[in-house]
């Protein structure tokens, strides 16, 4: 699994959280066969689970935009991952609010890392994230428009590019949001990085089965 974002995905703990501890927890509990890819490496403290610790490589990096996530192919390109967990596209919507064509530069960037990441492999499960929002208060400087065109615009672009050699697949990180699960504007807490591993599970548990 390779995970690739921007600073929801790095985490700093103890300030604020990733999901990638959750969803290591839930994958090992079930049982399944997994490895977590990265050419970063969290080297935060974290407990020990079933007596192991965690698998801390990723590629999350904070501040990251579909521009940073365009130049890391070569970065990745040893990789070969087999599931990509992706959720993109956040900052620049911030950076980018007051251009009026954000959302389809944005979307477009989107679908020129997916078609890079399946030259990678022809054979790789991308999931999307529809990107969970920050906090309302935060988001009132005209950014909720944004965010629900461009979440709404990723379930086009996976009906568009799913197919069976190389599924891609949305996690709907919308429906249930609340704001106590972020620390600050945009960071998640613990509870808020358990929920949102839950949802990316819910979508794994079937690709693994």
């Amino acid at each position: 699994f390779l995970a690739m974002c921007d600073s929801r995905v790095d985490g700093v703990r103890p300030n604020y959280e990733s999901y990638r501890y959750a969803l290591w927890k839930l994958l090992l509990a079930n049982d399944h066969d997994f490895d977590l890819i990265g050419t970063r490496e969290d080297n935060s403290e974290y407990p020990r689970f079933m007596e192991q610790r965690i698998d801390g490589d990723h590629q999350g990096e904070g501040g990251a935009t579909t521009i940073t996530m365009v130049e890391m192919e070569d970065e990745i390109s040893m990789l070969q991952p087999t599931v990509i967990l992706l959720g993109i596209g956040g900052n620049d919507l911030v950076e980018g609010q007051n251009d009026p064509n954000i959302v389809v530069g944005t979307l477009d960037r989107l679908a020129f890392i997916i078609d890079g990441l399946r030259d990678l492999n022809p054979e790789v499960t991308i999931l999307i994230e529809q990107i969970a929002p920050g906090h309302a208060d935060f988001m009132t400087r005209g950014l909720w428009w944004l965010f629900e065109r461009f979440n709404e615009s990723n379930i086009e672009l996976a009906s568009e590019k799913h197919s069976e050699d190389t599924p891609l697949l949305v996690v709907d990180m919308v429906t249930g949001w609340q704001d106590s699960y972020l620390i600050d504007e945009v960071h998640y807490t613990e509870e808020g990085a358990m929920w949102i591993a839950e949802r990316y599970y819910d979508v794994l548990r079937d690709v693994l089965q």
